[in-house]
């Protein structure tokens, strides 16, 4: 099984950074003009067009952290043949200054719309999980059962994901019971 070191950090894109900047920067003018802390010639222009500095604003503040959220929190163009969410639920077992562990979760993180949110354990909170896990963090437990110990393979997760049907909602399960034939 082959598991890949941490991928190096993406390129820093300031595009939203600067955005929200602006935008952050524009509604803090328009409060300002509000109580006349600004020099005239500023405070005529923002007062004259409040409504559209406002609006501008708060347009560049709201595509700003759209674009750096998106940047945060990127998913894989990978996706399995059936949509929908899979098993029950993740947990995985880390200790704090360890970059395998930052790896598993940035790579659960990138199937995240096939998965449950994992659960994170630091095993240094519990004797126990220490002298089970303590050499072979990450570990991950996916419905109860240790998928990967170590690091978490990609490729393997994702033929994990494939092999597993998604849930069904809790809705339908409960109308099936209700609805059963012969009774």
């Amino acid at each position: 099984m082959s598991c890949s070191m941490p991928s190096p950090p993406r390129s820093f894109d300031p595009t939203g950074l600067v955005l929200s900047t602006l935008g952050m920067l524009g509604l803090l003018l328009l409060l300002m003009s509000s109580f006349s802390n600004l020099p005239d010639r500023l405070h005529a222009l923002i007062r004259s067009n409040a409504p559209m500095w406002g609006l501008v604003s708060a347009g560049l503040l709201f595509f700003g952290m759209r674009i750096s959220w998106r940047q945060a929190y990127r998913q894989t163009t990978w996706s399995p043949s059936t949509p929908g969410k899979r098993f029950r639920s993740i947990v995985v077992y880390t200790h704090p200054d360890c970059p395998l562990c930052e790896s598993a979760m940035e790579t659960l993180g990138n199937h995240r719309a096939w998965l449950p949110v994992p659960t994170e354990v630091n095993i240094q909170d519990d004797p126990w999980l220490q002298t089970q896990f303590q050499t072979t963090v990450p570990v991950v437990e996916i419905d109860g059962r240790i998928r990967f110990r170590g690091c978490v393979n990609e490729t393997l997760l994702r033929r994990l994901i494939e092999g597993t049907p998604p849930q069904k909602s809790l809705r339908q399960r409960s109308s099936r019971l209700a609805h059963r034939p012969g009774e």
